[in-house]
């Protein structure tokens, strides 16, 4: 079947769309521009409707050696629907393997004959593989009679150890194996995920979440086998004797990879509530379902690290050094079939049409976790109308279930069918949050009965859990002592004076990825109580971004607003975009030209491979925020962020007179189709302290004042200012409540939506719109 016209010149013109934003700009600056050529060369891709598309998806959540993941046969359905629905596979050109379907030869068999055997010049291919890494040691003798010995990372499958006469063998995927099988296609459009890790300490957990890293000692040799099969496929497709395996180091994949974490770090998969699943796929495939109307390789690779961001600090995605890219540098190799995003798909009818199933994988885990019944969702068609609604009846995991409402005036609406993508439209939430701790598994028995103990009488704490037990929103554990800066080494330590030092560990905040909180560790030798009682402003501030993230809805919101992060010296440079992509004349925009390189062979820039993928900003630097107003309503501003110190922050304006009274509070206003600067000075500097670390920052905007945030902030006495001011919040949990009173408010959503519910915030996503902004300060 031909592609059709209309969809084909939408493809055309949200091409353009996609690679004029800023951001790809940033990444790639100093180089040609050269739109025409590149919008050329891919159109004549899109023209050629007969390229297949064929995927293997790998994941192994049971070994037979009895360790055991929770989170690898969700990647797997994650990526299936996504490919599916967004990307536009076909169901049976998607094989799936997972647990004991996963065996080292069942991967080789089917990644030769599912792939290299199918796929022809052109195609699209995808290899996804979630589950344990591991790492093969290899000993050879050299031409002087050394002994070499390397180590070569490897993908555990299903049967990972055989047992042998002498010394164990690994029966792993080697890395040579993979790179040799990935050579062995006949396309060039290879896209690899490797949601899995090679270093680790041996540990089955990561803080709170479950680590992907090998819990054994490298194998001190790989399986003959798989180096007979290595030989195989380098005599069948001809392949260079250079390819055979080189060890970790030196041998390169061809095509676009993927991996979870970077050479030294760990891989890890969380819980969000009733189901588990890779920390790096869920926040790659979530952004892939929502960004419009598609992803170059370096947008999807920060974005996804920014929601990965209040997990795990220490993972951080990367795109493997020698990765061959080509223009147009879309994720995939693809266009998205539905250029506007969306938060789901349809996957099945129930009760003679009433109710359908839905996949809403498009929702970031801390929004999805606490969806409450009665949201409500837009079916999209293929007009791109939105007549049909559903509301939400249950969810369980991924997988919801939503009643087809019929209009009250009787009009006739189209059947609901299964492949249709829907969209946000009413978001209920709990009034009633509070924070789910996790306590170390290094606490001893009494420590946690005293921690769970202490936090029972902290408002902003619902639950304490044990580390590995369920999902937490952070983690309480112990820091070891620091060691003396100044020893004297004519001081012999007695054994009890050793031991005390021992003991003298402090207690701390964590991330559930077991990264340090800033302004959290105690002293050495703090009781339990006191430590939970000093830690619970910190706490409330914790439970507070917590709540200022319930409130993005960048993608989904249609009210027309650009956000920019710009840094202002030594000249303008913009470092972030952010837009509701939905809105109509977000859409309209565009521009003819794009910077990007000019060389069709660039490689991955050195900060997406050796670094953080999130921005790295100079705290010495001043930064301003440029909003864009693209209404034609006034619209109302509030800042709000946690600084690098961990301190919560807000930004307002206000009259010299009375600071403290509500009335003379104010929040930036803009009219319809005008720009505001915020600061509005060059050299406002917006940042409390120098401290290096991540920044989080929450731009809220909305057409109506933020009424009872002004009132909330009004009740603390702050000193007198004139103009704007950055202050450190002393009452954060208060303020983030009363904003979601004010976007509820805003909402005005009918009393009969919600069913007659008190207890919950009803959201109407076009009534604002939330834009987070995350990066390092240095």
């Amino acid at each position: 079947m031909g592609l059709n016209r209309r969809i084909f010149l939408q493809q055309a013109r949200n091409l353009l769309l996609t690679l004029s934003a800023t951001e790809l700009a940033q990444v790639l600056r100093g180089s040609k521009s050269w739109a025409a050529p590149l919008t050329k060369s891919y159109l004549q891709t899109l023209a050629q409707p007969n390229a297949r598309k064929l995927a293997l998806l790998v994941g192994i959540d049971r070994y037979g050696s009895g360790q055991h993941l929770n989170g690898c046969a969700t990647d797997v359905e994650l990526q299936r629907e996504l490919l599916i629905h967004r990307f536009g596979f076909n169901p049976r050109d998607i094989l799936t393997l997972t647990n004991q379907q996963a065996a080292r030869e069942d991967i080789e068999t089917a990644f030769i004959e599912h792939l290299t055997e199918q796929a022809k010049p052109g195609d699209v291919v995808v290899f996804h593989f979630s589950g344990y890494g591991n790492r093969v040691q290899w000993s050879q003798t050299g031409e002087s009679g050394d002994v070499e010995r390397r180590l070569e990372n490897s993908l555990l499958p299903a049967d990972g150890t055989i047992p042998t006469k002498g010394a164990p063998a690994a029966n792993d995927l080697l890395w040579g194996t993979l790179a040799l099988l990935a050579r062995s296609l006949p396309t060039q459009q290879l896209t690899m995920i490797l949601d899995t890790s090679f270093a680790g300490e041996g540990k089955l957990l990561s803080g709170n979440l479950r680590s992907r890293s090998p819990l054994m000692q490298p194998a001190p040799r790989p399986n003959p086998q798989d180096l007979a099969f290595q030989e195989q496929l380098k005599s069948r497709f001809n392949l260079a004797a250079d390819t055979l395996s080189q060890g970790r180091k030196s041998l390169s994949l061809p095509g676009t990879v993927f991996l979870a974490a970077r050479e030294d770090e760990v891989a890890t998969e969380g819980q969000w509530g009733e189901w588990s699943s890779g920390l790096f796929t869920y926040a790659f495939t979530r952004h892939l379902w929502q960004i419009v109307p598609a992803s170059t390789l370096y947008i999807a690779l920060n974005r996804t690290a920014e929601s990965m961001q209040p997990y795990n600090n220490s993972q951080n995605p990367r795109l493997l050094r020698g990765s061959t890219l080509k223009p147009p540098f879309l994720t995939y190799s693809l266009l998205p079939r539905d250029f506007e995003g969306s938060e789901g798909v349809v996957i099945g009818i129930e009760e003679n049409g009433a109710t359908a199933q839905l996949h809403l994988a498009g929702l970031p885990a801390w929004i999805l976790s606490n969806y409450l019944p009665n949201s409500r969702f837009w079916v999209v068609s293929e007009s791109q109308e939105m007549r049909v609604q559903l509301q939400l009846q249950s969810r369980a995991g991924l997988t919801a279930k939503a009643k087809i409402l019929t209009p009250s005036d009787g009009e006739e609406i189209p059947p609901v069918s299964v492949g249709q993508q829907v969209r946000e439209w009413i978001r209920v939430l709990p009034r009633n949050l509070g924070l789910t701790v996790a306590l170390s598994t290094e606490l001893e028995r009494i420590e946690r009965v005293d921690a769970t103990s202490a936090f029972s009488n902290v408002v902003a704490v619902s639950s304490v859990v044990t580390a590995g037990e369920q999902g937490a929103d952070c983690l309480f554990g112990k820091v070891a002592p620091e060691p003396n800066s100044t020893p004297n080494p004519s001081e012999e330590e007695s054994p009890e004076t050793s031991s005390q030092k021992a003991s003298a560990s402090s207690y701390a905040l964590f991330t559930v990825g077991r990264d340090k909180i800033p302004s959290t560790r105690g002293d050495a030798g703090e009781a339990i109580k006191l430590g939970v009682e000093r830690l619970t402003p910190k706490l409330k501030i914790l439970l507070a971004a917590k709540l200022l993230r319930l409130t993005t809805n960048e993608f989904s919101s249609r009210l027309g607003i650009r956000a920019t992060l710009n840094l202002l010296k030594p000249e303008v440079e913009t470092l972030m975009q952010r837009e509701t992509s939905r809105s109509a004349k977000i859409v309209q925009e565009q521009s003819p030209t794009i910077s990007v390189p000019s060389d069709s062979t660039q490689e991955v820039p050195n900060r997406f491979v050796n670094r953080s993928p999130l921005l790295t900003v100079d705290t010495r630097s001043p930064i301003q925020y440029r909003i864009e107003n693209k209404s034609d309503r006034a619209i109302y501003v509030m800042m709000f962020g946690i600084d690098a110190s961990g301190s919560a922050i807000a930004l307002y304006a206000s009259t010299p007179q009375e600071s403290t009274d509500a009335s003379k509070l104010q929040s930036p206003r803009i009219e319809g189709g005008k720009t505001l600067n915020l600061p509005t000075s060059s050299s406002f500097n917006a940042t409390l302290s120098g401290a290096m670390g991540i920044v989080e920052t929450f731009l809220v905007c909305a057409p109506a004042p933020f009424s009872k945030t002004l009132e909330v902030l009004a009740s603390t006495s702050y000193p007198q200012f004139d103009g704007e001011r950055l202050l450190e919040l002393h009452n954060p949990l208060e303020v983030a409540k009363a904003l979601l009173q004010d976007l509820h408010a805003a909402s005005a959503v009918p009393p009969t939506f919600l069913n007659g519910a008190m207890d919950v915030y009803g959201l109407d996503v076009n009534a604002w719109a939330t834009f987070r902004f995350v990066y390092h300060s240095s």
